[in-house]
């Protein structure tokens, strides 16, 4: 039993660190999905402004 209780607090200290990898991992891939749509945004508004000045849309 004395075994277990110098292993535990590693391994609960490795467990926190993971999840805070993954946590970070998690916000920064949230991150990354937040620009692209804004990204996509951007694009759909500055193709809806071309659309406007030319008056038309290209096919497809």
């Amino acid at each position: 039993s004395r075994r277990q209780e110098i292993i535990a607090p590693v391994r609960v200290h490795d467990r926190i660190r993971a999840i805070e990898q993954l946590n970070t991992m998690t916000g920064y891939y949230k991150q990354q999905e937040i620009d692209k749509q804004v990204a996509l945004r951007e694009v759909d508004d500055l193709y809806n402004r071309i659309v406007q000045d030319t008056g038309k849309r290209e096919p497809g």
